[in-house]
């Protein structure tokens, strides 16, 4: 049986990879539970439990944290039999896998990989205005960057626009150009793609100009990219093939992913990026990727470091035969995982081991195959959160 979440009184600062107390900053109730797993002595009354110590939590935490869920399964189980009925929440124990012990532990949910995703202050940022139109949010403090630019740039108060002159397509994407490289020569922008993305309008056109695919953040300028979820049919088992990133990737190395994922460039069309990443990412042959079928998009904004990310995904799905092996072509996968879809959405419900944004990708395909179903506490809210 769960244990209700407000039984914990919850505290999301809390997380099983600090050992200690204090860096836990837990509350009394949860350290009891701690102790408890980690000692393998449920207490008579929860309340009357020893004031815990912090090796205890170490050592939970170190159980947690190296994955044996033979350990944590069994002292879990014997908790929920001895202490849960006493505590009053009577139901049958059920065994918990050790993430799920996990998630239980740091009150982690899917709510909390779209939170993240639309972590944002838009206070902290000016609008980019370009042909009357918001295009784009710069940070203030970015700002000073872009000084030593006025035949590019308008600098005011509450906003950054082209400079006067600037009208045509061409011109603007060849002096905003000229910004970005010195940006990266100085040093203020940093992994230089060589991808030209469209700045301005809606997905399709007509675009203000162009931009180079990793200075898109610190303009604010939506980035657009193609999401592929490719997935195998057992009988009536559903797997689906995930990507281990390569530890060299200079985001999220080492990180899951979705089976193909990759930036969407300017002129080139959304299909024919899907089978230019399937065979580059997972070696998928041609007429097998021309099946992949769009689903749908996701957007969110999320801020980092180097200033703002309202991206768009389009998902895919693609069905492969049971005798397919995806094989790392490009260097940026490191291996190939199938996984049943259970227990995917149970990685992304209790853990971050999913690069962050492909984590809503995969929890929209759970939602869509009826894996995540709509009885879910959470589901309308899940719902409008792909979508903000």
């Amino acid at each position: 049986m769960p244990v209700p979440r407000d039984y914990f009184d919850e505290n999301r600062n809390s997380s099983p990879n600090n050992a200690t107390a204090e860096n836990c900053r837990i509350t009394r109730s949860r350290m009891n539970l701690f102790e408890c797993l980690a000692l393998n002595s449920p207490p008579l009354t929860i309340a009357n439990s020893p004031r815990p110590r912090a090796a205890s939590v170490a050592t939970i935490a170190m159980i947690i944290r190296t994955g044996r869920a033979e350990d944590i399964g069994r002292i879990w189980s014997d908790w929920c039999r001895k202490a849960i009925n006493t505590a009053g929440y009577r139901g049958q124990a059920q065994p918990f896998s050790c993430r799920t012990c996990a998630a239980i532990l740091t009150g982690m949910s899917f709510l909390d990989h779209i939170a993240r995703c639309n972590a944002h202050d838009l206070k902290k940022f000016v609008l980019l205005i370009v042909d009357g139109e918001a295009a784009g949010h710069i940070r203030k403090e970015h700002l000073i960057h872009l000084e030593r630019f006025p035949d590019v740039f308008n600098l005011s108060g509450d906003a950054v626009r082209l400079a006067d002159g600037l009208d045509a397509y061409e011109d603007r994407t060849a002096s905003v150009d000229m910004v970005v490289r010195a940006l990266f020569e100085d040093g203020v922008l940093a992994g230089w793609r060589g991808e030209p993305y469209p700045v301005g309008g809606n997905w399709g056109g007509p675009h203000a100009f162009e931009i180079e695919r990793a200075a898109a953040p610190f303009f604010g300028v939506r980035a657009y990219g193609v999401h592929v979820n490719g997935f195998v049919r057992d009988g009536d088992d559903l797997k689906m093939w995930i990507a281990v990133r390569a530890d060299d990737r200079p985001v999220c190395p080492g990180k899951l992913d979705n089976m193909i994922a990759g930036g969407q460039p300017v002129k080139l069309g959304l299909k024919e990026n899907v089978i230019k990443e399937a065979a580059e990412e997972a070696g998928v042959p041609r007429h097998f990727a021309e099946k992949a079928m769009p689903v749908g998009a996701i957007t969110y904004t999320m801020e980092n470091e180097a200033g703002l990310k309202p991206d768009m995904m389009f998902c895919w799905d693609l069905a492969l035969p049971a005798g397919f092996q995806p094989s790392c072509e490009d260097g940026e996968v490191a291996e190939f995982r199938l996984l049943p879809v259970e227990e995917v959405m149970e990685i992304v419900e209790t853990t971050d081991d999913f690069k962050f944004n492909c984590n809503l990708v995969i929890i929209d395909f759970c939602i869509r195959h009826g894996v995540l179903p709509p009885e879910h506490s959470d589901y309308e809210t899940i719902l409008r959160g792909l979508r903000c």
